[in-house]
């Protein structure tokens, strides 16, 4: 709506939305920074919203989509046998898909943190380099797979959270990087 055009922040962190996250908040065309952190959101975030024709946002700096599916909220309790009182437990189905590349791209982009929701699939495949911009990237405690692309090991970070995933291969870049001691 013409009512958001202007709309630079938007924050939804800690709350009990749930259904699809709404891809649509990539279109705000002046969102510089989206936060959805702890929500109860079930789904993927399609790579759909790469396509020619969606108008992603190029203003976009920060993504920080951690725990979409998280929230206290979503948990259910439930009563067991064999415990004396009722146990909370979470009968949660977690997000679901990969991490668009696109996102990776933005011309903008310092910051992706998609922590501690569950995507299945493998590391995205990168045709080409990421965003000079981006240096703070976090996609720990999901279930991605495969092996960490060049483009991810020969970029420079100040952050770089790949932790409990199921991901292996060689990381031999490391190994060349060149260190300034200019700090």
């Amino acid at each position: 709506p013409e009512a958001y055009r202007y709309l630079s922040v938007l924050d939804l962190s800690d709350n009990a939305f749930s259904g699809s996250f709404p891809t649509k908040v990539f279109q705000l065309p002046s969102l510089k920074s989206l936060a959805a952190v702890k929500n109860c959101f079930v789904g993927q975030i399609p790579e759909s919203i790469c396509d020619e024709g969606q108008n992603l946002t190029s203003s976009l700096q920060v993504v920080a989509l951690d725990g979409l599916h998280a929230s206290s909220y979503c948990i259910t309790h439930y009563w067991s046998p064999f415990r004396s009182s009722s146990s909370t437990g979470s009968f949660s189905t977690l997000m679901s898909g990969s991490l668009p590349c696109c996102l990776w791209r933005l011309p903008n982009i310092t910051t992706l943190h998609f922590s501690g929701n569950g995507f299945t699939g493998t590391m995205p495949q990168f045709s080409s380099d990421l965003s000079k911009s981006l240096h703070d990237v976090s996609i720990s405690h999901n279930r991605l797979t495969g092996t960490i692309p060049d483009v991810i090991l020969d970029h420079a970070f100040t952050n770089l959270d790949l932790s409990y995933n199921k991901l292996y291969g060689s990381i031999e870049n490391f190994a060349h990087m060149q260190f300034s001691s200019d700090a």
